[in-house]
């Protein structure tokens, strides 16, 4: 734990330093010195790694170019379908954690693409959930409503489907469909995603033709390519074909898509396939209007949320189940050196004895190696180098 009395002292060794810390009362103490927005940052597109640069970036009015366009999108989906990859991969920047767990994305965030004249901000959502489900997974209360204020202040919205899980892949979720008919008139983008890890061509536009009920644009799809006369058809093929036709047949839903998207794309946000045509898109189609944020911004995070997130982020890789739900992330130090360093110190808190030892590991190489892998994250949100040191605790022994 890092005392007062020690911060008031570095305070004075320190031109750039910025300490955050939480007192056994759970009182959270700020003290900064001398910390500014530099003139560097003001016109270079930059993460800010102290809370003051970030207020300063915050406070700083966009600069309007001339003819300024804007669009602003809201990005839907189910969890996991990889909305926080997609965001990532648009901007060229790690400002959203990603993880194969549910609900690594836990609040709304804004993310601000700005080239030319044009400024794309695309807000980030969580995967709609119930109340019950957010509650399950200690979600905060506005991410059951959350989605539907970011829709509502969208130009485009852009609906997401994990096109690898066979489970979800040809009906889009009750609750996006209740969002589009709620604005009809949005211009809407479906977004097949992961089309890696589904080698099927024409999968891929059986998937297309549900969720978009045979309509891209206003037009009607074209049919699908017949198979050649004398191909031959194995007895397993034939078997599968008429699984599949009763197992649509026996579906409850009748509506199982938007006939109202304008464009399909096919993609793979971890490897960028077909990315470039989506962020041309969304290029050409921003309107005129006034910019939002200054050109150099390029998330609305907070560097304490984006350390937090990013820890999360690898417990949600490494530990089972529902235990990375139930820890607290507190941050307990946090120092910029004068060779640029960013250094911090983070308390995990369990609220049973027997998790600590699950979370430390054998020796403790789980919570090293958790914390390696988010200092790399952080470092390529912050694009400088990082020092962090995880600490577990007891939530009884505070």
């Amino acid at each position: 734990m890092v005392l007062v009395g020690e911060i008031v002292a570095g305070l004075q060794k320190c031109s750039r330093t910025l300490f955050y810390c939480t007192n056994r009362k759970g009182l959270k103490l700020l003290h900064r010195f001398n910390v500014n927005f530099s003139s560097k940052a003001a016109t270079e597109k930059s993460v800010p790694n102290t809370l003051d640069e970030y207020k300063d970036q915050l406070r700083c009015s966009p600069v309007q170019p001339n003819d300024p366009r804007l669009l602003k999108v809201s990005i839907l989906g189910e969890p996991n379908a990889g909305k926080s990859t997609l965001t990532n991969s648009l901007l060229g920047w790690r400002v959203c954690s990603v993880s194969r767990k549910v609900h690594t994305t836990r609040r709304n965030t804004a993310a601000v693409l700005t080239e030319g004249n044009t400024q794309i901000v695309f807000l980030d959502t969580p995967g709609l959930v119930t109340p019950d489900h957010g509650k399950k997974h200690h979600l905060d209360s506005t991410l059951t409503t959350g989605p539907s204020k970011s829709v509502q202040h969208a130009d485009t919205i852009l609906v997401v489907v994990d096109v690898s899980n066979k489970w979800t892949r040809n009906h889009l979720d009750p609750g996006i469909l209740k969002l589009l008919h709620r604005y009809p008139n949005k211009d809407c983008v479906l977004v097949l995603n992961k089309i890696d890890l589904l080698q099927s061509k024409q999968k891929l536009l059986e998937v297309s033709r549900s969720l978009t009920m045979g309509k891209v644009g206003g037009k009607d799809m074209p049919a699908f390519p017949s198979r050649r006369k004398n191909q031959k058809i194995s007895l397993n093929s034939l078997f599968k074909v008429t699984e599949d036709k009763l197992e649509e047949n026996n579906k409850v839903d009748t509506e199982t898509g938007w006939p109202n998207f304008s464009r399909v794309f096919m993609i793979s946000a971890l490897d960028g396939n077909g990315v470039a045509d989506l962020k041309t898109y969304f290029l050409e189609t921003a309107h005129p209007s006034s910019w939002l944020y200054h050109c150099s911004m390029v998330t609305d995070q907070s560097p304490l949320e984006v350390v937090q997130m990013a820890v999360r982020e690898k417990i949600l890789e490494y530990l089972p189940k529902e235990i990375p739900y139930n820890l607290n992330l507190d941050i307990e130090m946090w120092e910029v050196d004068d060779a640029g360093v960013l250094k911090v110190a983070m308390s995990v808190i369990c609220p049973r004895r027997g998790l600590v030892k699950i979370l430390i590991g054998h020796r403790g190489r789980m919570i090293s190696r958790i914390a390696e892998e988010a200092k790399q994250a952080v470092a390529n949100t912050f694009h400088c180098d990082v020092s962090l040191k995880l600490i577990v605790k007891y939530k009884e022994d505070q």
